[in-house]
This record gives C-alpha cells, structure tokens and sequence, in this order.
C-alpha cells in the first residue's frame, strides 16, 4: 500500500483512516502554509525537524515500510517563539 503524491503544492480536504480507526477528517496544505499562519500571529520559526526512522524501527519494521518512510518525512517539528 503507498501513494503518490504528486499534487503536494494543491490545498485539499479529506478523509482518511489510520487501522481500525475510524475515518477522519484531514487537510493537507504546503508546509510553508502553516509557517506563515504562526508568523502571521506573531511567532518566529527557530527550528525545523524532519525525523528519520529510528535504529529500533529499522530493526523491527518490514523492509517496505522502510523504504516508504525513507522515500519523504512522515512529519515535521517545528520549534516557534513568541
């Protein structure tokens, strides 16, 4: 199971579904959109994360996981301050 996203620059709604969860509302928009919400309000961007898999997970996951959660980051830390 995979996908590709090749629409990344295109703001969309939808809904998706994580296991048994049930399904829920999402959003997904450019990262630079969520920056310039919190500068708009008054933050400053002071650090920027893109977390990698750690050793632990690549012990224990399927390598096709691996390789899907190598291919992009799956999230983003961003540090902001007042």
């Amino acid at each position: 199971m995979g996908w590709l996203d090749d629409d990344y620059f295109i703001r969309r709604a939808g809904y998706s579904q994580w296991g048994d969860l049930k399904p829920f509302l999402s959003f997904h928009r450019p990262l630079r959109d969520y920056v310039a919400a919190c500068k708009r309000v008054g933050l400053e961007l002071r650090d920027l994360d893109e977390p990698e898999i750690s050793e632990e997970a690549r012990r224990e996951w399927p390598a096709r996981v691996i390789r899907d959660h190598a291919r992009v980051p799956w999230a983003y830390v961003l540090k902001f301050v007042r």
